[in-house]
């Protein structure tokens, strides 16, 4: 599921270097696990500069292409989810995105859905 999911978000490409792990993945059989994380790269290259980072127009354009139905949540529960996501997952205050802070982002809004399967609802954690 979290496989689709991730390709019809990597679709539209935007021009930004190609470094897929298709080769990766051609030289070993992956797990479902193992196909997720290959997925998270990609999806993180989609953004990501030359530099390896995410400026914070792309990590937007990132989770509104990539989070709708999480976004609408918290904009039902009056939650502006987006307003200061860059700042709050810029650690190191660069200005950019590394990979560590984007799977950290990821961390929270899997927690949320976890929390959610169990019956919270979505956008309820306490990392918005």
């Amino acid at each position: 599921m979290l496989r689709d999911h991730l390709h019809a978000g990597l679709g539209s490409g935007l021009g930004h270097v190609d470094r897929s792990l298709g080769s990766l993945e051609a030289k070993m059989s992956s797990s479902q696990l193992e196909q997720a994380i290959t997925d998270l790269i990609n999806l993180f290259h989609k953004y990501s500069g030359s530099d390896d980072t995410i400026e914070k127009e792309d990590l937007l354009r990132l989770m509104k292409d990539n989070f709708p139905n999480f976004l609408g949540a918290c904009e039902k529960r009056g939650r502006d989810y987006l307003s200061n996501i860059f700042e709050k997952q810029d650690k190191n205050k660069d200005r950019k995105i590394d990979f560590s802070e984007f799977l950290s982002l990821l961390a929270d809004i899997a927690t949320d859905y976890h929390n959610h399967s169990h019956g919270a609802q979505l956008c309820s954690g306490g990392n918005q």
